[in-house]
């Protein structure tokens, strides 16, 4: 890889914005280094999307988001804009809470930019989850446990036409960088082993807190 030249800063990130209330922000990506975030945030300027950068404390991955949005109808018009855009592609609604916490980091300052962007290699996106159940009423699901759990989420998906609360965690870039974790199966009573989804099979993924 060659060397990277960089710009003057510019300004690219919203101002910062009180979600302590229900809110949405779309996920548009997932990033091990802050320069590739920059990179993506750069390319999709004509989106104008109110782009907010956070950096989780514990794994240190940057996340890229839109919002945040007070409907999911908002939200979800975003998604369908964000799905033209390869780079984007896999994007999905969380809610903005998830990120008023502890271990999250909002980044504030400007973004730097390189001059030549062709000479980064482009970094994968995270499309695999692991699935540790999925439930066909909400009310089976042990909500106390699964939000104890920093590395779990709910989400609700359409499967045949009909709907089903799952249990995830992820994003992860590739097959074999998922780390599905037995013991949460075992928490939740599952028998079976995690299984490692596609987004695509997963089709709409929606954050579900309340």
């Amino acid at each position: 890889m060659r060397d990277i030249v960089l710009q003057d800063k510019t300004q690219l990130l919203a101002q910062p914005t009180d979600i302590s209330e229900a809110q949405y922000f779309v996920q548009l990506g997932v990033f091990k280094k802050r320069l590739s975030a920059n990179i993506v945030a750069h390319s999709i300027q004509a989106l104008d999307f109110p782009l907010q950068l956070y950096q989780n404390l514990n794994h240190e991955n940057y996340y890229l988001v839109a919002g945040p949005y007070k409907t999911k109808q908002e939200a979800q018009s975003v998604i369908n804009q964000a799905y033209s855009q390869p780079v984007l592609f896999g994007s999905f609604m969380i809610d903005a809470r998830k990120y008023d916490s502890i271990n999250w980091h909002r980044i504030d300052s400007n973004f730097e930019l390189p001059i030549k962007a062709q000479a980064i290699t482009r970094q994968k996106t995270a499309h695999y989850y692991c699935q540790y159940a999925l439930y066909a009423k909400r009310s089976s699901v042990n909500v106390p446990l699964v939000e104890s759990n920093k590395n779990i989420f709910l989400s609700e998906i359409s499967k045949q036409g009909k709907s089903y609360t799952v249990v995830l965690s992820g994003p992860f870039e590739s097959i074999g960088e998922a780390e599905c974790d037995t013991k949460i199966s075992s928490a939740l009573n599952e028998k079976s082993v995690p299984i490692i989804k596609h987004y695509k099979e997963l089709n709409k993924i929606t954050d579900l807190f309340d």
